[in-house]
């Protein structure tokens, strides 16, 4: 087994309470939709019951998806391992002979005022293989200036010692 020389973690985040919240929401918002669409009404009553089992039904399906989107998102960070040789994300491992560049890129809309300036912008550390995969990395998960640094100190250090 390789050493790992440096462990990066993903960034702190609430995606935990936010699956937990989402799942807790589309139960009850579910159980009450049943609840409502088979109480017995007549007239008007039954009317109001119908679209607001309709409005709950809407809010779980909304909640679950949330819960769902999230879970899958936290399940697609893990750590990053930067070995002697290697770097190791959640999309597999890859050893420094294979790595084309790495690099921090923005990624954002732009304005439909200014085109010239970009929305929702997000920075993402990119590390391309020659052979057209791609490891991406978002600021909003991890540290990663600091990955790049370390990175590319070990690539260094790796270069030396095939000399």
């Amino acid at each position: 087994m390789e050493e790992i020389l440096i462990r990066f973690d993903p960034l702190e985040s609430s995606s935990g309470i936010a699956v937990w919240a989402g799942v807790l929401v589309s139960v009850i918002a579910f159980g009450l939709c049943t609840w409502l669409f088979l109480k017995k009404e007549e007239g008007k009553n039954r009317q109001r019951n119908i679209i607001i089992a309709m409005l709950l039904f809407f809010l779980g399906m909304i909640a679950a998806g949330t819960s769902f989107f999230t879970f899958w998102t936290y399940q697609k960070t893990g750590p990053v391992l930067i070995y002697a040789d290697a770097v190791e994300t959640t999309y597999g491992k890859s050893y420094f002979r294979d790595i084309k560049n790495a690099s921090i890129t923005v990624a954002g809309n732009k304005s439909l005022v200014n085109p010239n300036q970009q929305r929702g912008v997000t920075r993402l550390l990119l590390i391309e293989q020659h052979d057209g995969k791609a490891h991406v990395l978002s600021e909003e998960n991890y540290k990663i200036e600091a990955i790049l640094n370390k990175l590319r100190g070990a690539v260094q250090e790796w270069e030396k010692s095939k000399e």
